[in-house]
């Protein structure tokens, strides 16, 4: 506080110095002298001879405009727009612990498209969660992919839990389920391989093809 005190004198008497210098032959000098800082306060005196502040009030600001600086340099987005797919898949994590529904979703990836262009995978998991949506089919992922008669899999087929396949589809699941990049096939119901040309192909709208899948809506 001693050290506080002697600074502000010090401050006080050059400002005097400086006013009386620029002072006319007989003028009076008059210097404002700032109110005494609180037991826990000392004063950063400005030199211009404003208002000072508290120096709590500079440490406080200063570590403000500190802190905001180094949120605008290093805070990342919570987005993979400059990514690609495939380095948004190797990015997300994937667990072993899977609700139902996104089992659902994965096994259906797995089966359905496994060794298909990243793309394409997307595309499958993305016509199921559309399904779901479209009110024309089941409201839940697991009842889209365990209809009769939609896919191909059977529901007691072995999935190979450590294979590379695997977490890739846990990986595409959980990128289309949060909406994690822009739909492949926009608005796509159905789908089926290029080597084969079901009959209800003919009243729908072909959407795309990626790898060895076509899709309609």
């Amino acid at each position: 506080m001693f050290v506080g005190l002697r600074a502000a004198f010090v401050a006080l008497a050059g400002m005097a110095l400086v006013a009386a210098s620029n002072a006319l032959p007989g003028e009076t000098v008059a210097i404002a002298v700032p109110a005494a800082p609180q037991p826990d306060q000392s004063y950063a005196f400005k030199l211009d001879g404003s208002q000072p502040m508290p120096t709590q009030a500079v440490d406080a600001q200063l570590a403000y405009d500190f802190s905001s600086q180094l949120d605008e340099e290093f805070e990342q987005p919570n987005d993979f727009s400059g990514a690609s797919l495939k380095e948004l898949v190797a990015a997300t994590p994937v667990s072993t612990d899977l609700d139902s529904e996104l089992r659902c979703l994965a096994t259906a990836v797995y089966f359905e498209s496994k060794g298909e262009p990243l793309e394409g995978q997307l595309a499958v998991a993305q016509v199921i969660l559309n399904r779901m949506e479209s009110r024309r089919f089941a409201d839940t992922i697991c009842g889209v992919v365990h209809q009769p008669r939609q896919f191909s899999y059977s529901k007691t087929a072995a999935v190979r839990t450590q294979s590379k396949n695997w977490r890739t589809a846990v990986a595409i699941a959980s990128i289309a389920r949060e909406e994690r990049w822009q739909e492949i096939a926009p608005d796509a119901l159905f789908f089926h391989a290029n080597y084969v040309a079901p009959s209800w192909r003919q009243s729908r709208v072909k959407v795309s093809q990626v790898g060895a899948h076509i899709f309609y809506r």
